[in-house]
């Protein structure tokens, strides 16, 4: 069993974990909203997959099962009622996050972290294969992202420890770079 003061620090670090995954959803998200041309051997193409490889990645955190870590599965087994009551808020059940936490382990077991023996030529069959879903990404960062804020406000404080971001400057950034590149 975590002491409190552990257990407060994950808490916090998880909200943070998803806050920068919220906010890289975002700058994905408006990046592409315009239909761009972006090239993946090109600054921009290297930035979207960065955003991309990264909002995942803070998922793969939170959302790890067993071992030695301290992730959503830990925050649960103290606060199961709030919760649940956030989930069935959300039209939504525990049975969702777990899903997708298994599709995140066989993503960051087969490809983003480590190269796989029997994958090592075909990453992108790992990630068909997970069939992760950009809604399912959404839904997963919004949802962690309200489960951690409430418990945050509930028994850390009122305040909001992070800056938001909603990713508006990006279509423009965008702009910018490629009328430079003519």
């Amino acid at each position: 069993m975590l002491d409190k003061k552990k257990y407060l620090e994950a808490l916090q670090r998880n909200y943070s974990e998803v806050t920068f995954a919220h906010h890289e959803y975002f700058a994905y998200t408006k990046m592409w909203q315009d239909s761009p041309t972006i090239y993946p051997n090109e600054f921009l193409g290297l930035c979207s997959m960065a955003l991309f490889n990264d909002m995942v990645a803070h998922l793969i955190k939170v959302l790890e099962c067993g071992g030695k870590a301290l992730t959503f599965w830990n925050i649960r087994s103290r606060n199961r009622k709030q919760i649940n009551e956030i989930l069935k808020k959300s039209g939504c059940d525990l049975s969702f996050l777990k899903h997708m936490s298994e599709k995140l382990r066989d993503i960051r077991n087969h490809t983003h972290f480590h190269i796989d023996r029997e994958n090592v030529s075909s990453p992108k069959d790992v990630w068909k294969k997970a069939n992760l879903k950009k809604s399912d990404i959404k839904k997963t960062i919004f949802l962690l992202l309200e489960i951690y804020g409430c418990l945050y406000k509930e028994q850390v404080s009122t305040s909001e420890p992070f800056l938001s971001y909603d990713g508006k400057d990006a279509p423009e950034i965008i702009r910018i770079v490629q009328k430079s590149a003519l």
